[in-house]
């Protein structure tokens, strides 16, 4: 057992014994929709699908029953299992080792995040069958704990994320949602124009990019060979939505608006990350689809909040799949009427 005892409590999930992964979750459910949370794995969204289809996430199944197993010593930074699905950071990321001093050798480094972010233990505070509130450990790395509030209306999940500042110091920090979908997902963001984000790859060209119709989208394609090419775009959204094309459904994701002048100046409001599949090697890629909250000044006893929605539709118009440009066209008045709250 690491050291993350009373961070991760030995108790097993209800249910957990059994042999379906999902035994593992705890389950939210509302009409055709359910959202699937592991609670002592950072509170995280592992799934999110409709009328029993396919999981909208990419979080790998054979995780959720094993989490104990792969929970790291927090002082031992090497051992990491990511579990994937829907996780919150702080952001900047160039900070994230650099408000402590308990780990001074890790000061300047990108990776990883503080593991009480992604393996703490959340308690259930309050719960109901489409409904709960998970309260998190405070992390002596950021300084912060995060209560998660997870609920299923008719339209679709909601998310809000609160941040407290539980050191005795001043922090600066913002929240940053990061959802993860598969490496074949192909994520469209609306934009002004090719001014309004910024493209980092160690290998330009492996993965072109598109804006056509005033939407960015990174190309699709399968890879070969050893590795897999990456990249990274830093967009300033024309609105406050993006939308994932996979499995003949939609996966859209609505933000709080934030104005670029409120986030940290290394980030973008959206962000999305994709490594390509890679057939040689088996591996089905990921694609990160990430929303940045304002960066504040959090005075000790301080909080911070993000919200967001998620919503799954069919990738069809009047019962005919169709492309994903003529859904976005079709779709796009409707999506930006569609508040947070």
């Amino acid at each position: 057992m690491s050291i993350l005892a009373g961070v991760v409590s030995a108790e097993r999930v209800a249910g957990e014994a059994s042999d379906s992964p999902e035994s593992a979750l705890l389950m939210l459910r509302k009409g055709d929709l359910e959202l699937g949370i592991l609670p002592k794995v950072g509170g995280s969204a592992v799934l999110f699908r409709r009328n029993g289809g396919e999981n909208a996430l990419y979080a790998p199944s054979e995780h959720w029953l094993e989490w104990e197993a792969r929970i790291p010593d927090p002082l031992d930074l090497s051992q990491w299992t990511d579990f994937f699905g829907h996780i919150i950071w702080l952001s900047p990321q160039v900070d994230f080792w650099n408000q402590q001093e308990l780990i001074p050798q890790q000061h300047d480094q990108l990776w990883p995040p503080d593991p009480y972010w992604v393996y703490g233990d959340f308690k259930i505070i309050e719960k109901s069958e489409n409904s709960v509130v998970l309260e998190g450990p405070a992390s002596p790395y950021t300084g912060v704990k995060m209560i998660k509030r997870y609920s299923l209306d008719e339209q679709g999940a909601k998310l809000s994320v609160t941040a407290i500042n539980t050191s005795s110091e001043v922090l600066h920090w913002g929240l940053w949602s990061n959802t993860r979908v598969s490496g074949q997902t192909e994520v469209y963001v609306p934009v002004k124009n090719e001014n309004s984000f910024r493209i980092e790859t160690p290998e330009m060209g492996a993965i072109p990019w598109s804006v056509e119709d005033h939407f960015f989208h990174f190309s699709s394609g399968i890879a070969e060979g050893e590795s897999s090419p990456y990249a990274k775009a830093y967009l300033f959204p024309d609105a406050h939505w993006m939308a994932g094309f996979q499995n003949e459904q939609v996966f859209v994701k609505i933000m709080e608006p934030v104005l670029a002048s409120e986030i940290h100046e290394n980030h973008g409001i959206f962000e999305v990350y994709h490594l390509r599949p890679n057939s040689h090697l088996e591996q089905p890629g990921l694609t990160e689809m990430e929303g940045h909250g304002a960066y504040h000044t959090i005075k000790p006893g301080d909080k911070i909040t993000l919200s967001e929605r998620w919503m799954i539709f069919p990738q069809e118009l009047h019962g005919i799949k169709v492309q994903p440009l003529r859904w976005l066209s079709a779709n796009r008045d409707r999506l930006g009427q569609i508040e947070v709250d």
